[in-house]
């Protein structure tokens, strides 16, 4: 694997073993890995409710999860999402340790 800076592109291929004759090429900019995707977040506080909103456009993967040291734990059944500009997550408690992960999500276009 080889890094690349932030701001450059990178050419990712997907091949199946054995050939099956499918391959997939995609084209991606590298983001800056110390700041990760843009979004911002507010809490309502009343209906135990975080809204997550990220420049529209993108495809990312938003899921609370409680902290532990450097290992973050998915929240069970209802923390996954996906969103594309702005969407809503729930939690039953809120803690400390409690924190929002964002992530870049590969687009498959057929």
């Amino acid at each position: 694997m080889n890094n690349s800076d932030a701001g450059s592109k990178v050419e990712v291929r997907v091949k199946t073993i054995p050939d099956y004759g499918l391959q997939l090429t995609e084209e991606y900019n590298v983001e800056d890995y110390k700041t990760g995707p843009e979004m911002n977040y507010s809490v309502i506080l009343k209906k135990k409710q975080i809204i997550v909103t990220v420049p529209p456009g993108r495809v990312l993967k938003a899921m609370l999860c409680y902290k532990r040291g450097m290992v973050c734990r998915e929240l069970k059944n209802r923390s996954v999402l996906l969103i594309n500009s702005t969407s809503s997550l729930f939690y039953e408690y809120l803690l400390p340790c409690l924190c929002i992960q964002v992530m870049m999500m590969l687009q498959v276009f057929s």
